[in-house]
This record gives C-alpha cells, structure tokens and sequence, in this order.
C-alpha cells in the first residue's frame, strides 16, 4: 500500500513539474515586439493600427494561431494568407471588405472568423471547403442571401448574422446540427423557417428585431435552449408554449407589446434574467411578473 501511494504521488509530481506544463501563449500588440521573439509568437492583437493592407512581417511568425486586425483600413488579403498554417482564429472586423476574404478558405487550420461591421454582401458557396470552421461571424454587414452550399459546414457550432439584409436562410437550415449559437437579431424582413427549431444542440438563439408578431409555437422543440432574445418584434401576447423550455436562464422580452406575462412561466425555475422593459407592462402588472420569478432578475 505504501508503495502504491509513493507512486501516485511520484506521478502527481511529474504531471505538475515545469518540464511538462503547459506553455502559456504570450500576446503581442505590436509587430516590433514580436519580431524580438518570432517563434514564441501565437497571438497578435494590432487593433486600429491604420493599416491598408496585412504587414508583411505577419508572415514571419511561424507559431501564430490567433491574428486581430480590427479596426483598421483592410479590404484585401494577400495570397500568401495559406502560409498561416497554424492559424486557427482571426478577427477582421471593422475594416473595409465588401467581399468575402476568400484567401481565409485556403488557411485550412481556422477555426474562428470574426469579420463584424464591414459592407461585405456575399458568403462563398465553397465555405464548407473550410473543414474546421467551427465559428463564424459577419454581424452589422450587408449579406441579403446564403448559398445553398452553407448549410454543409458540419462542425459550425456558433453563427451570427445580426444586422444585415437576411429575408429567408437557405433550404436544409437543419444541416447545421452542431450549431449551439445562432444569432439572427436585426434582420428586418427575414422569415424563421420551421427547420431551425430541429437544431437540438442549440443553446442561444437571438431572433429579435424581425417583425414577429407571435412567438413560432415550434420554438418548444428547443428543449436544451437557455438564452433566447425575442426582444424589439411586435409581439402582444404569449404562448404557453415558451413555459416548456425549462432550462431557460435568459429570456429578453424588451420592446414588444406585451401588456402581462403568462403565469405559467413559474415553471421556469433556471431562469435567471427575464427583462420585459419597453412594453406596455403597468407597476402593478410588473410586481405581480416580479412574484412570478423569485429568483431571477427582473428587468423592467
């Protein structure tokens, strides 16, 4: 037994010795630091650097797996972009792409790609080229249609479309059956199809701002569902069908109709926020919703 013992601990203090730690990815926030130390280099955060175009010194960082360039002046990438071959997120947001950088589908490694407030209209029909993609976001540009191809990106597990020109996404929406997070928020004439409501794995949906007015019965199908914003539609009353999705933590309700809430969602016991601000909700109507959730907070 004490032998037993001695070589656990033999291997606890192995595990934890220096030799096999974890190496911890040091962030550089500018080109000259990281040229004093090119192979440590992983992640690089240049953000509002007034640049027009990828610093050539880029390429020289053999070991980088994360590159934000937002907030610059960039509207191209250059071909050599599938030289990042360990680069697995990159964030070009607020630059001044109006297509799609399709020189991102030859960096096979990326898993993440952040390209919010640009003026980009169009999605490639070969993404799902890109085998690891596993997030995407083009929030705030100004993409009106998906191609039929995008419902093929399997391992997509995060998608926000908030704020652009979206009124249908494409048949087969359901393809996308690892997606947990879908933002579909500000898209003003878009139609929910049926299809989404089979996306078992989602956890956080966004469809606020898009003109609803009645909650989709079939959002009930989303049973792992624990965040849901159906704030800013024209919504007036509510379903009981929303008291069923009992692992709801976050429900946003502001700037609808709604003069109560129903007084089945007292089954909603993991909620944890509920706000209902901006509606036509009087004080007294607000305390009583108040007594419907104890616990949560109530935003009013």
């Amino acid at each position: 037994m004490r032998f037993l013992t001695l070589s656990i601990f033999f291997v606890i203090v192995i595990s934890l010795s220096p030799e096999t730690s974890l190496t911890v990815c040091p962030k550089f926030t500018s080109i000259e630091e990281a040229q004093k130390q090119k192979d440590s280099v992983c992640e690089l955060v240049l953000i509002g650097k007034g640049y027009s175009e990828v610093p050539e010194e880029i390429f020289s960082f053999p070991n980088l797996e994360y590159l934000n360039l937002s907030n610059n002046l960039i509207d191209s990438l250059p071909r050599k972009m599938k030289e990042l071959t360990k680069l697995d997120g990159i964030d070009l947001s607020k630059n001044s792409f109006t297509d799609f950088p399709n020189e991102l589908k030859s960096i096979t490694s990326l898993e993440r790609i952040i390209l919010d407030n640009n003026k980009i209209d169009d999605v490639p029909n070969d993404l799902n080229q890109m085998k690891n993609l596993n997030s995407l976001s083009l929030m705030n540009n100004q993409v009106s249609e998906l191609p039929i191809q995008f419902v093929k990106i399997k391992n997509l597990e995060y998608l926000n479309l908030i704020g652009n020109r979206l009124s249908y996404l494409p048949y087969n929406f359901q393809a996308l059956e690892n997606l947990t997070s879908l933002y579909l928020g500000n898209n003003d004439d878009l139609t929910i199809p049926d299809e989404i409501f089979n996306l078992k794995k989602l956890l956080r949906l966004s469809i606020s701002n898009i003109g609803l007015k009645k909650v989709p019965e079939k959002i009930v199908k989303l049973k792992n569902l624990k965040w849901l914003s159906l704030s800013y539609n024209k919504i007036e009353t509510l379903n009981n069908e929303l008291s069923e999705l009992s692992n709801l933590e976050v429900l946003y309700l502001n700037g609808n109709k709604l003069t109560s809430i129903p007084d089945t969602f007292n089954s909603l016991k993991n909620l944890k926020k509920i706000s209902i601000a901006d509606n036509q909700i009087g004080k007294i109507k607000y305390l009583e919703i108040k007594n419907l959730f104890p616990s949560a907070e109530v935003d009013y």
